[in-house]
């Protein structure tokens, strides 16, 4: 809590130069509690003023920086002289609200990338340990299966091909051509 005293008195926090004595030695006193809300409470013999309406003296009296304060209609309260004190609790509810909003707006961004589908898989890359460079891999390609030729007919009066002896190897289809894959090995 944070008291402002104001008045003549050279001791008073904001001093007001009245020669005519009409203004008090302690005239008012502005109290600014720890959410910064203010009162001004009257101490003077001629008078307070908010806004033209005269306050009840040594009663304590809600104000805003809105309001314009006079001092026994002598002289009005200049705001830029009352320190702006902002209440601790309002800072911390500014500071939450704020860490709020940074940690929603992380979260969004988090949650949004997750719900994109990951991109499609990507063979792996072999590295040259000497020099940290990506080496060329070619993809490995799928064996084909080669099937051995029919003969074309073409004439009904042809001969027909002659028959060749059956052995065990015979009976089983064309071997299949293997397509070899080079994977390059890199030291």
């Amino acid at each position: 809590m944070k008291t402002i005293s104001i008045g003549r008195d050279d001791q008073c926090n904001i001093v007001l130069i009245d020669k005519s004595s009409v203004i008090s030695r302690r005239h008012a006193v502005i109290t600014i509690d720890n959410m910064g809300k203010m009162t001004i409470t009257d101490y003077s013999a001629n008078g307070t003023y908010i806004n033209g309406i005269k306050i009840s003296s040594n009663v304590p009296v809600p104000v805003t920086r809105k309001d314009t304060v006079s001092f026994a209609h002598v002289a009005d309260l200049d705001w830029r002289l009352v320190p702006n004190v902002k209440g601790k609790l309002t800072t911390i509810i500014s500071i939450l609200a704020a860490a709020i909003v940074i940690v929603g707006v992380v979260l969004g961004i988090v949650l949004s990338k997750s719900d994109q589908p990951d991109p499609l898989p990507q063979e792996p890359l072999l590295v040259d340990t000497t020099s940290n460079k990506p080496a060329i891999v070619e993809p490995k390609k799928p064996v084909e299966e080669v099937k051995p030729e029919q003969p074309k007919k073409e004439d009904k009066k042809e001969a027909k091909p002659k028959k060749e002896k059956k052995n065990s190897n015979s009976e089983k289809p064309a071997q299949q051509e293997e397509i070899q894959t080079v994977d390059p090995i890199i030291l």
